[in-house]
């Protein structure tokens, strides 16, 4: 490959720009593997021709971004799903497509007029009254939430450690039939209670919910969510490898093995949230003992004004950001049966009268309501129904 004088210069700024995430490929680049494999790639370009074929063996290529096999085919395939590289036709070769080589253009400025550059649509804002949001919620507003709403719903999606927009992706078909006041409670409440929302979303369920494949952190996280499922999962929930891919299974249809995705992560992770503040409230000078000899100390006031877990190293003070899962992990064994309790549904227990039935509810787990007919011919059996009947209009709840 016949590369000119200039090309290393030119080169060496299409690397740098990558790694600091100003070449617009980055938009499309999953996670820090992706990057590495086109950045290694970019080194085999041609300055004439962006397109021509780049003979790297396979194997050396896994050996220069250091990943296995397995990953390394995963990642050329992701890439190939997205349209930025491509086989050349009948060879071994692959190239980079025409898609690709315009995301890889780049209009370099002077340091000096580097305060014109235009910032990218990632930090974009717009403003409502004395307030200022994220472009990307811009359609909430335009669908009926008003000020005083979204910025409650930032203050939730702080509180819980996850993104509104996370939200609006994975419930894009679910949150589609809302506007107003109702968009604003239905998002708040899967804030406040993302497992009573687990099954909601069956169509991208049963699509195998979200496409992207998971990040390392998740991928970790599911790890010790297996490895002490018995404080995790709920009855009914089963999480289990199949193929090499995570599992999770719940009593009725909507998750029933299905692959997990990144929401099944968060909810995990949410419950891992709930066991290690309440350890810590039991324990406030809860001391973290990690590799090296290294230990921290739990900071619950930075943790709750971040949003994300914090840790002080003992002896400087250093803050140390840590990972709900982490944290978890680190639990004593014989405090983790009573860091995570799931909150008992408060209908459990209430009698309720439907078409001049009388019925008691006696469990309600797993999407699927337990109830004891009262009266009638019925007197006294069982009857299952989803947990969703429960809120029919025709339900008259007896007050106690």
């Amino acid at each position: 490959m016949t590369v000119s004088a200039k090309f290393p210069h030119q080169l060496a700024l299409l690397l740098v720009a990558l790694q600091t995430d100003k070449l617009p490929i980055c938009e499309h680049l999953s996670d820090p593997t992706e990057k590495s494999l086109v950045g290694s790639l970019m080194t085999y370009l041609n300055n004439r021709d962006f397109r021509t074929p780049i003979t790297i063996a396979r194997k050396t290529l896994g050996n220069q971004i250091r990943v296995k096999r397995s990953t390394l085919f995963n990642k050329l395939r992701s890439l190939k799903e997205k349209g930025l590289i491509e086989d050349v036709t009948g060879e071994l070769p692959i190239r980079f497509t025409e898609k690709a080589i315009t995301l890889m253009h780049l209009d370099w400025t002077k340091q000096a007029d580097r305060w014109k550059e235009k910032k990218s649509d990632k930090n974009r804002t717009f403003r409502v009254g004395n307030s200022v949001f994220p472009h990307s919620l811009i359609k909430l507003i335009n669908r009926g939430v008003s000020e005083k709403q979204l910025r409650g719903l930032l203050c939730e999606a702080k509180k819980s450690g996850r993104k509104i927009q996370d939200i609006l992706l994975h419930f894009e078909t679910s949150l589609s039939k809302y506007e107003g006041k109702i968009l604003f409670l239905v998002i708040r409440d899967i804030l406040r209670k993302p497992e009573k929302y687990l099954k909601t979303d069956k169509n991208a369920a049963r699509a195998g919910g979200s496409s992207r494949e998971l990040l390392d952190h998740e991928v970790n996280a599911l790890r010790i969510a297996a490895k002490y499922d018995i404080y995790l999962l709920t009855e009914g929930e089963q999480l289990r490898e199949v193929d090499g891919k995570m599992h999770f299974t719940t009593k009725d249809e909507s998750y029933r093995n299905g692959i997990v995705d990144s929401f099944v992560v968060s909810v995990l992770e949410q419950r891992m949230r709930s066991a290690v503040l309440a350890y810590a409230q039991r324990k406030p000078d809860w001391i973290i003992r990690a590799g090296m000899g290294m230990e921290f100390r739990f900071d619950a006031e930075a943790t709750q004004k971040e949003g994300r877990p914090v840790a002080r190293v003992i002896g400087s003070g250093a803050k140390k950001l840590a990972t709900w899962h982490d944290l978890f992990a680190a639990i004593p064994e014989e405090d983790k049966t009573v860091t995570y309790a799931p909150q008992r549904d408060p209908r459990v227990g209430r009698q309720l009268l439907r078409r001049g039935v009388s019925y008691l509810v006696e469990t309600i787990a797993a999407g699927v309501a337990s109830l004891r007919v009262f009266s009638g011919d019925q007197n006294g059996r069982i009857c299952n129904v989803p947990v969703d009947h429960l809120n029919d209009p025709e339900i008259a709840w007896v007050r106690q």
